[in-house]
């Protein structure tokens, strides 16, 4: 028995002695401190943090007054701004003497100048002009219909009623302004009469953007009428309680915030308003009270996780003492260093004490193989696909074009006409060019001289309803590599979608323009009046889509081989061009910008 009690001793003193035992009582001493500062820290930071939770809602909701009231303000100045345009009034004081085309081209200026206030603000929906004393009203929306006056003078009345800056008229948010009182068209109508009607859905949105809280709603609330506008469906069940929540909130000075505490759906609130004398609105947050729980626990578990990394820190500190662990870790980190840097060809030597760094290196050398390996492979299979698609874009030949040409020729030598030996030229170099299973790569001029050689072709077929202006290719970037075939399939594009099935006489314009980041942009537009914008939106959301590469047509094919040369910063764009028709804008990188930076 003594014996059995003298082993265990003496594993004791063992235990004690190792520097198992010194580590584990190290951490007993430094971290005892810790939990102690630790439960310190958190009581202040529960407190804190509610403190700074009931700031920023405060802060939160004089933001939401301030913006929506400076946008109210604006408004109203330029509402103003539009009863004294000479544009609108010398249209009511010379009404009766205008001309159809007068009359119509004056509606029109001034339906282009309140849709240009209601597209200054984010608010506005609908910007109406009143005439009463010719019972018409102009729109933003391009619109003029004849007005009710009896409608109007109960719409004036309640404006006047209101007395504020914002009003609600059939359930509708509204800012109104009238003439001048001294220009009156009777005792109870005013000549003008301009009705801004707001976009609710825009202002919710505008309520919601600081509403940061599970089950939260920021709400504004209408003294003149009583009426909610809510971030969210409201959480209130029925009128009764929206009317509690009403009766808690009441005007006071624009500089108060108040706050109050409701329930709601078993559930606390926290409201923090504050008002807007100007508009007759409150603007209120609620908070769900066991947020301000929630939160500050989280920072209890920040305290936990700090004394946590704390232990991780001392156990670090521990094993660097050794000195068969200092000299492979510092191969190791060097190792990792170069190959972050990019260089994969460092190897580690596998000659450790320890079998875990043994494996360490082995699994890094194995590592860094495949990386390589991979890089490769990457390299080898792009260069490949870009191979792929031009020779799918070859594959895409119009045969129309083809027959099409022939026939054409064949009527030119018909008719001994001295062009057809030039069209067969150009008809020869196009096809040549377009055959040539060279490099896929070719200097900018000779993508150019194909381009318009092809467009030459079609303008000779089409003789009077086709017509170009091309700019000179610029001389500094005439010797650029390109990707083949990136401008002949835009012309082709252009002249069967745009021009062909337009009216008139169709136009196809190139010139170069050189960006501010030193990027060339070569842009071709049209005249045609085909586009409408549901298909430049396609375009659009194609251009940006990655597609598989079976799946890439035209401008995608195009744009794809662009960015697989030059990178995500060049490639294709598209807009309506000032023409009329398509816009395409292509990006490349001039090899002089190359070597610059070289």
């Amino acid at each position: 028995m003594k014996n059995s009690r003298g082993d265990v001793m003496e594993h004791l003193k063992r235990w004690y002695r190792s520097i198992y035992a010194k580590l584990f009582i190290a951490f007993f001493i430094i971290v005892l401190p810790l939990q102690a500062i630790q439960s310190a820290m958190y009581k202040w930071g529960r407190n804190a943090v509610a403190g700074e939770l009931g700031s920023a809602a405060a802060s939160n909701v004089i933001y939401l007054r301030d913006n929506f009231v400076d946008n109210i303000r604006d408004l109203n100045s330029q509402m103003e701004y539009l009863l004294t345009n000479y544009t609108i009034t010398s249209f009511f004081a010379n009404h009766s003497h205008l001309t159809n085309w007068e009359y119509y081209s004056a509606v029109a200026q001034i339906n282009n100048l309140l849709a240009l206030t209601k597209n200054s603000n984010p608010y506005i929906s609908e910007i109406i002009l009143y005439y009463p004393s010719y019972s018409i009203s102009l729109s933003s929306n391009q619109k003029i219909e004849t007005v009710d006056n009896v409608k109007l003078k109960q719409l004036i009345s309640d404006f006047r009623s209101q007395q504020s800056l914002l009003m609600e008229a059939d359930g509708q948010s509204m800012v109104g302004h009238m003439s001048p009182s001294t220009a009156y068209f009777n005792e109870e109508m005013p000549q003008y009469f301009v009705q801004a009607v707001l976009n609710d859905s825009k202002i919710k949105s505008h309520l919601s953007s600081f509403s940061q809280y599970s089950n939260k709603n920021a709400f504004m609330l209408n003294h003149n009428t009583g009426s909610i506008i809510s971030s969210t469906q409201s959480i209130f069940d029925n009128d009764t309680q929206i009317s509690s929540i009403s009766s808690l909130i009441t005007p006071k000075d624009n500089s108060d915030v108040y706050t109050s505490v409701i329930a709601s759906n078993k559930q606390s609130y926290i409201i923090a308003a504050c008002y807007s004398k100007l508009i007759n609105c409150s603007f209120v947050q609620l908070i769900p009270a066991e947020t301000l729980q929630t939160i500050p626990e989280r920072f209890g578990f920040f305290i936990l996780l700090f004394n946590l990394l704390a232990l991780a820190v001392i156990i670090i500190y521990s094993v660097i003492m050794y000195k068969l662990v200092k000299r492979p870790m510092s191969d190791l980190v060097d190792a990792f260093s170069i190959a972050g840097g990019g260089d994969f060809n460092r190897r580690l030597d596998v000659r450790y004490s320890s079998s875990e760094y043994n494996q360490l290196a082995a699994h890094f050398n194995e590592m860094t193989e495949r990386i390589k390996t991979l890089i490769q492979t990457n390299y080898e299979q792009t260069i490949r696909m870009q191979h792929a698609e031009l020779k799918q874009l070859q594959a895409q030949i119009n045969p129309h074009f083809l027959y099409n040409s022939f026939f054409f020729l064949r009527h030119m030598i018909d008719r001994n006409e001295d062009q057809a030996q030039a069209f067969t030229s150009y008809l020869g170099k196009y096809f040549q060019y377009i055959t040539k299973n060279g490099t896929d790569l070719v200097p900018l001029h000779m993508e150019y001289k194909h381009a318009t050689n092809y467009l030459t072709i079609q303008m000779m077929r089409f003789e009077g309803r086709i017509t170009s202006d091309v700019e000179k290719l610029p001389g500094d970037c005439r010797d650029t590599p390109v990707p083949r075939l990136i401008l002949q399939p835009i012309f082709e594009n252009i002249l069967e979608h745009g021009i062909k099935k337009a009216d008139g006489e169709g136009l196809v314009r190139l010139h170069f323009v050189y960006g501010d980041n030193g990027l060339l942009h070569i842009i071709i537009e049209d005249n045609g009046d085909q586009l409408t914008d549901e298909i430049l939106e396609t375009l659009r959301y194609n251009l940006i889509t990655d597609a598989p590469l079976l799946e890439t047509t035209g401008l995608i094919n195009i744009h794809k081989r662009l960015q697989l040369h030059f990178g995500k910063k060049c490639g294709l764009s598209v807009t309506r061009s000032t023409l009329g028709g398509l816009c395409v804008d292509i990006t490349i990188e001039p090899s002089q910008k190359k070597e610059d930076k070289s």
